[in-house]
């Protein structure tokens, strides 16, 4: 019977990458974490290539954009009451 896959965070992973970095080969950080070592070099291919070039993982992308939308969405709203706002203060006085 199959185990079902393992998922790693993306913290357990940048800390893999990280002692990969300092200088420690695949194999003996691999075994010290009880990972494949085949598992640790797509991570180091994969997103050791994009924190080398300054790029944000896709799970940073991700958190970037549900942010900037949530801001975008409330920047609306305020926008909405300031023109609501106006159109009121610049009603002539006496009317309703």
């Amino acid at each position: 019977m199959k185990h079902p896959p393992r998922i790693y965070d993306e913290a357990f992973k940048r800390r893999a990458l990280e002692m990969v970095a300092a200088g420690r080969t695949l194999a003996s950080v691999a075994r010290e974490l009880g990972i494949d070592v085949k598992r640790l070099s797509y991570w180091n291919r994969t997103l050791g290539a994009a924190a080398a070039a300054g790029q944000k993982t896709p799970d940073e992308l991700a958190a970037e954009v549900r942010a900037l939308r949530k801001r975008a969405e409330r920047a609306e709203m305020e926008l909405a009451i300031l023109k609501k706002a106006m159109s009121i203060f610049a009603a002539p006085p006496g009317r309703d």
